[in-house]
This record gives C-alpha cells, sequence and structure tokens, in this order.
C-alpha cells in the first residue's frame, strides 16, 4: 500500500472516530440509570471506619485498613479486606455488617439528578478528544498534501527522464538507419 493510502486510510480511521463522539454522551444515559447506586456510594463515603465501633476492630486494624484504601463504608467490599494481611472471613463479615448496617440508613432521592461534576466530566473528555481528533485530521491532510507534491515532482522527473530516454532511442533508431544505409 502506498504512502497515501496508508495516510488517507488513517485519516478515515480518524474521522469516524470524531464522528463517533457524540455518542459517547450515551455514558450520561448510564449514569441516570446508576444514580441509585452513585447516590448510595455518596452517602457511604460520609462514614468513615476509624470513627465507627465495629466490634473485634481496634484502631491498630482500622489503620490497616486505611492503610489498604478502606477508609469509608463505600470502600468495604468483601474482596478488598480478605487481600488485606490479618483480615479472614470473620472479620470481612463484621466489616459487611457495619456497611449494611450504614446502609440502612440511606434514602434514595428521585428528584436527584446525575452530579453535574459526572457530566462536566464527560463532556470535557469528549471535547479534549474531538480536538485532538481535529488536530490530527489537519496535520493529516497537511502530510497528504505534501505526499501529493512529492508524487507529482517525482512524476515530473520522471516524465523529463522518459522524454530524454525517448530522444536518445530516436536518436539511435536514426542513426542506425543512416548506418545501414
Amino acid at each position: 500500500m502506498g504512502e497515501f493510502s496508508k495516510k488517507k486510510k488513517q485519516l478515515q480511521a480518524l474521522h469516524a472516530e470524531w464522528n463517533s463522539l457524540p455518542g459517547r454522551r450515551a455514558g450520561l444515559q448510564e449514569l441516570e440509570r446508576d444514580r441509585f447506586k452513585q447516590q448510595l456510594e455518596q452517602y457511604l463515603e460520609n462514614f468513615f471506619i476509624e470513627h465507627a465501633t465495629i466490634p473485634g476492630i481496634g484502631p491498630g486494624r482500622k489503620a490497616t485498613l486505611v492503610s489498604y484504601g478502606i477508609e469509608t463504608a463505600a470502600d468495604v467490599d468483601k474482596q478488598r479486606i480478605l487481600a488485606v494481611p490479618g483480615f479472614g472471613p470473620a472479620m470481612a463479615e463484621k466489616l459487611m455488617d457495619w456497611r449494611r448496617e450504614t446502609e440502612r440508613g440511606f434514602r434514595f432521592d428521585r428528584s436527584k439528578g446525575v452530579d453535574p461534576q459526572k457530566i462536566v466530566a464527560i463532556d470535557r473528555d469528549i471535547s479534549t478528544q474531538k480536538r485532538k481528533i481535529e488536530q490530527e485530521l489537519i496535520a493529516g491532510s497537511n502530510e497528504l498534501a505534501q505526499i501529493k507534491r512529492q508524487a507529482e515532482q517525482q512524476g515530473s522527473r520522471l516524465r523529463g527522464d522518459v522524454e530524454s530516454a525517448v530522444i536518445i532511442l530516436a536518436q539511435a533508431r536514426a542513426n542506425q538507419r543512416a548506418a545501414e544505409g
């Protein structure tokens, strides 16, 4: 595949990606569907393990959990807890019980929409991607024009070489005819 065709194919793929960017906003619909989960997560992030009273889990074990990134009720997950040294199934279950007890205080608010910061983050990501692709398309277009110019220059040189060769061949044939006589 020639250099021009290869570059053109790359630019067509970029253009297709650029056309698909508005569809990424569909991620907002997913966020809308996950409102319950998001609200629960935000609620649980307000309950810190270090302030909780959990049977069998004192300050030392709490510090260990925090060092492994398990700081709030939102971070409590059985698999994550079992990955922490010194925490077996019994301790994991105590933490899960504390989380479930904390969750009982949660009330879903249907009137609350998606977190505006998440919408802004999605839009910013799409915008950044769009600018990046547009810059690549512009640069690629310039590169295609340069490849075309180089091909035209090479074609002109080759035409000149062919024309010279045709003249030399014609002269050689004329010389041959004259010699045969």
